[in-house]
């Protein structure tokens, strides 16, 4: 039996094609369509201030004459004050709202000083996504993975506490939900180390995505199986029980059970580490599938001394 047979017996689905059944396969929050939080377009309603870094208006190419780049339309939200300049301050915080889709993209552009010129995503009254300009007055793609914060009510925040003349502002604009990330840096995130790093070519990896894949039409986003994750949180999550699942060695004086309650405990940990606090049982079934592959991988192919 192949990886990808032992995976789906052991967690008792089938790979079978919805359409094929002639089932419509469920809906989900990845679909193409953006949802438009702000552009700025349409004056400040909304948004509440304090400091002396706001004009009555957003900001446009007129304000600064040819000197910003990059934004959308014809407004966007400048903490650098016509008149003013980089010695005004101020705070704008955005109207709450519920985060509906894994990514909210932004152009964003200014200097680069984390925690006093920066857009913030505020739940729960605590800042859990943060972002800076890169020093340039160039508005840049950039954005946020919040897979794991849909659902929740949330708010924005531009802050600016900075007096520097080195681009002592933020600049920020066309803000949305999106299924995807405009910042494709976003697709290639990995926490922690992997099994290449080992000298394992993790074969059983890879093939995850077909989980996620249609063989029909041309999304490559419909998941199959709904695992209650986005694939990037679920790739994570794939590769950091497999790294641990390969690093536990065998002990012969330890039963089958007790290896599997290790296994078990190990994938609590990384789940809750990673902010998954209520995974679906689909997603646990899976990923002990996945470290049971690279137990036995690691402990039986690779290092058969392990078991004696």
């Amino acid at each position: 039996m192949n990886r990808r047979s032992f995976l789906l017996s052991t967690i008792g689905c089938t790979i079978a094609s919805p359409k094929l059944l002639g089932q419509e396969p469920a809906k989900t929050v990845f679909d193409a369509k953006d949802l438009l939080l702000e552009d700025f377009e349409n004056g400040w309603s909304g948004w509440t201030f304090t400091g002396n870094c706001w004009d009555e208006a957003p900001a446009s190419d007129a304000t600064f004459a040819g000197r910003i780049t990059g934004f959308q339309g014809k407004h966007f939200l400048c903490t650098l004050h016509p008149r003013l300049g980089n010695a005004a301050t101020g705070k704008a915080v955005s109207k709450e709202f519920t985060i509906e889709k894994p990514f909210i993209n932004f152009l964003i552009g200014g200097g680069n000083y984390p925690g006093d010129a920066c857009l913030n995503l505020v739940v729960d009254g605590k800042v859990v996504r943060t972002a800076t300009g890169d020093d340039s007055a160039d508005l840049r793609q950039s954005g946020w993975d919040v897979s794991l914060l849909i659902g929740k009510k949330a708010h924005l925040e531009v802050v600016d506490t900075t007096r520097s003349p080195e681009r002592g502002y933020i600049m920020v604009d066309e803000i949305t939900f999106a299924s995807l990330p405009r910042d494709k840096s976003l697709l290639n995130i990995e926490s922690g180390p992997t099994l290449r790093q080992f000298g394992v070519d993790p074969y059983f990896l890879p093939r995850s995505s077909v989980s996620f894949t249609q063989p029909w039409g041309k999304s490559d986003l419909m998941p199959l199986f709904d695992f209650g994750v986005t694939p990037w949180v679920f790739k994570e999550l794939v590769n950091a029980c497999c790294v641990s699942a390969y690093r536990t060695k065998h002990d012969p004086n330890r039963t089958v059970e007790q290896t599997a309650h290790q296994l078990d405990a190990d994938l609590t940990r990384i789940l809750t580490v990673r902010g998954v606090e209520k995974p679906s049982r689909l997603l646990k079934q899976w990923l002990t599938a996945e470290a049971i592959c690279a137990y036995v991988f690691s402990n039986v192919t690779i290092h058969p001394a392990h078991c004696g």
